[in-house]
Parts: structure tokens; C-alpha cells; sequence
């Protein structure tokens, strides 16, 4: 399997809801980092692990390949790929600023210590 072929696989893999809600959590976690009166290291830790799960779930979907360090920086890549397009949608950037409340909550209750493979999630 070539680069493109994987970038192509974990891409269709992106389009899968859970992926998405979790992509959509981190573009909050973004949008939070900003934000004044929030603990910017809680935010960048939570911020951290939920893009840590997003590459979870993209190098699970092609095990075989896993181990590869191309793998890692395609996930890396495509995960990034997503957030900077739902950053760049206007209406999905409002929608996300709008939600960031259900950020602060998460934040605040998120666990500090644990492995980001154990698939903690944030509510949203």
C-alpha cells in the first residue's frame, strides 16, 4: 500500500460519525485555547488527547500498517487536514463557538492521568 492509498483509506475512515464527533471536539478544544478564563493547560492536555484518539481510531482501521512511521504521520496529517477544514467553514466555526460551554464542563471533570488509547472521550 502506497502513501496516497492510506491517506485515501483513513480518509474514508474520517467520514465515520464517531470520528466526526471526536474531530468536532477538538476544533473546540481549539477554539477554547482562546478563550479568557479557562485553564489554557487543561485545555491543551484535553486538546492533546482527543487528537491522540483521532489517530487511535485511524491507525486501528488499518493495523497491518500501524507500526509504520508513515502511518502515524498520515494520521497525524489527515487529522490535521479535517481541523483546519471545519476551522475554515464559517458556519461550522460559529456553530463549534457556540457549543464551547460543553468544552469548559469537559475540562473541568476530564481525568488528568491516563493513556489516550484507553479512548476516554469528552461529552459533547
Amino acid at each position: 500500500m502506497t502513501t496516497t492509498e492510506l491517506t485515501a483509506h483513513y480518509c474514508a475512515q474520517a467520514g465515520q460519525p464517531a470520528w466526526q464527533h471526536e474531530l468536532r471536539q477538538s476544533v473546540r478544544l481549539l477554539l477554547a485555547l482562546t478563550e479568557p478564563g479557562l485553564d489554557a493547560h487543561a485545555v491543551h492536555a484535553a486538546l492533546c488527547l482527543v487528537e491522540d484518539e483521532l489517530r487511535h481510531q485511524l491507525l486501528a482501521s488499518y493495523p497491518q500498517w500501524a507500526s509504520l512511521p508513515e502511518a502515524a504521520t498520515t494520521a497525524a496529517m489527515v487529522v490535521h487536514r479535517y481541523q483546519v477544514a471545519l476551522l475554515g467553514h464559517r458556519s461550522a466555526h460559529e456553530a463549534l463557538r457556540r457549543e464551547l460551554p460543553v468544552v469548559e464542563f469537559a475540562v473541568a471533570l476530564r481525568p488528568t492521568c491516563h493513556p489516550p488509547a484507553m479512548g476516554w472521550l469528552l461529552a459533547a
